[in-house]
């Protein structure tokens, strides 16, 4: 359980980043700071404005949501003539900027994000389950299914699928691809959002806690880069497999063992397990 709540973070994530590859062919190097963003805002607004913990979530969605938006206009879209390398420095660059700002205001020790079912658990047999875990799996689970409802049945959605289909016949069918995108980087970073005030009592919330994308990049890479499905099955076998290595074998070898096993697939499926391209 514990692997699975990690693994739906992860999967999160790597959705985020997903959509922006498909959409803008884009790596996009900010979504470790809209994880740190939501977790900050979480504190904010439940351990310090004492909001609801689901007023929390929305808010910090939001906020971040806007945050993404902006991002977009300010940092890709004056871009002249803009080539993937010149988006993915834009991003690098507006990454640490927001991390240093997290650093600035959030300070360099860790903060603490207590959870709405803390210290309750699910017992089950001999073994007790955190409701933590199952709240994180639940609410990543009900993401996903309102993110492929939205793509499948609202206008929005649908012209959503057609650009990251095919940009430029989208645009000749009348979609605005423009506002499509920036849509794009707003539910991208939501989801950054959602995984950091998710994870936050997990891991503890600090300025730099955003290196988890970089396995959430791993999980997307692994699962074939361009696929949701491939995205989502891949975050929650990281999760499962980096908990076992530590239960099992060590936590100082942990990365390393997970890591080998992701350049193991590649090498054997180089395109990853559910490529699209």
């Amino acid at each position: 359980m514990n692997g699975l709540s990690m693994g739906a973070i992860y999967a999160l994530i790597a959705l985020g980043l997903v959509l922006l590859l498909r959409s803008l062919n884009l790596f996009n190097f900010v979504q470790g700071e809209t994880v740190m963003g939501g977790a900050f805002l979480g504190v904010l607004f439940y351990m310090a404005l004492k909001l609801p913990f689901w007023a929390s979530f929305i808010s910090a969605l939001l906020l971040i949501s806007i945050l993404g938006y902006l991002i977009e206009r300010l940092a890709i879209r004056p871009l002249k003539n803009p080539t993937v390398n010149n988006m993915i420095v834009a991003t690098i660059a507006v990454g640490v900027i927001l991390q240093n700002m997290g650093l600035i205001l959030g300070g360099p020790e860790p903060l603490i994000l207590s959870s709405p079912v803390k210290d309750l658990y699910l017992t089950l047999g001999a073994h007790r389950v955190p409701w933590h875990n199952i709240l994180v799996i639940g609410t990543a689970m009900g993401l996903m299914t309102l993110l492929q409802v939205f793509f499948s049945f609202t206008k929005t959605g649908i012209c959503i699928r057609a650009v990251m289909a095919d940009r430029q016949a989208a645009q000749m069918m009348g979609v605005r691809v423009s506002r499509i995108i920036t849509l794009t980087f707003a539910i991208s970073s939501a989801l950054g959002a959602a995984s950091g005030i998710l994870v936050g009592p997990i891991i503890y919330v600090s300025f730099d806690m955003g290196y988890i994308a970089m396995k959430a990049f791993a999980a997307a890479i692994a699962g074939g880069m361009y696929s949701f499905l491939g995205a989502v099955v891949a975050g929650f076998g990281l999760g499962v497999v980096e908990t076992l290595l530590t239960a099992y074998v060590s936590s100082a070898y942990r990365d390393v063992i997970t890591y080998a096993l992701i350049i193991a697939v590649l090498l054997m499926k180089p395109q990853g397990l559910f490529s699209r391209r």
